[in-house]
């Protein structure tokens, strides 16, 4: 692999152990040395005591080296590209209307919607969707639908199931914050009670409907 200063190249073994030798020979001549192979000083020093250690086998270690990090890197832009399909898939998802949604989840898509989704992913969906549209009335919320699907065997976690129910565009049905703000055009009654002093059991009584 080339090192930032030469100029975007690479060197052989052969040439990395010539070198090495000749900077062994002239000890003082680092920087001559370095001129006439047109390398830095910095890497003829560090060539050489590669060499002064392992020999010529030093320098070959290097290209194994390379190898892995090229097979890593591979790796890791075929994993950045299914995440990426995954997310190109989920945001047309979202955008679907509900019977295109489920269109896609049950396969049976008769509009040619890409399915970049797992299996696994399309299955739990899939069930999650019957939990939410069939009784009891659609209150489940991620803790719930990951119980659930557990006990029929299929494994998932919370963070797992939030990511799929925010694409399907299914929530808990529940008491939203902000419930009891007052209201403009309702009546207020009046407070029956204002001025007058209660001093004694059962003197006043009230009733409250929730």
């Amino acid at each position: 692999m080339a090192r930032p200063g030469n100029g975007g190249r690479s060197f052989s073994a052969d040439f990395k152990a010539r070198v090495a030798r000749d900077a062994m020979r002239e000890t003082n001549a680092l920087k001559a040395v370095a001129a006439r192979h047109g390398v830095h000083p910095s890497q003829v020093k560090e060539w050489r005591s590669r060499f002064e250690e392992g020999g010529r086998a030093a320098f070959h270690g290097g290209a194994k080296r390379e190898a892995d990090q090229a097979a890593a890197i591979k790796d890791l832009h075929a994993k950045i590209g299914e995440l990426t399909m995954e997310r190109d898939f989920f945001k047309s998802f979202r955008a679907l209307s509900r019977p295109e949604r489920m269109a896609v989840i049950r396969k049976d898509n008769p509009m040619g919607i890409a399915k970049q989704a797992s299996s696994a992913d399309l299955a739990l969906m899939r069930r999650m969707d019957e939990l939410h549209t069939n009784p009891p009335p659609p209150c489940y919320g991620a803790h719930q639908m990951v119980a659930a699907p557990r006990l029929e065997g299929m494994l998932t976690g919370r963070d797992r199931v939030r990511r799929l129910m925010r694409p399907m565009g299914i929530s808990a049905v529940a008491p939203k914050p902000r419930t009891s703000v007052k209201v403009p055009s309702h009546k207020v009654f009046p407070h029956l009670l204002k001025g007058i002093a209660v001093t004694e059991p059962g003197q006043a009584w009230c009733a409250d409907i929730t």
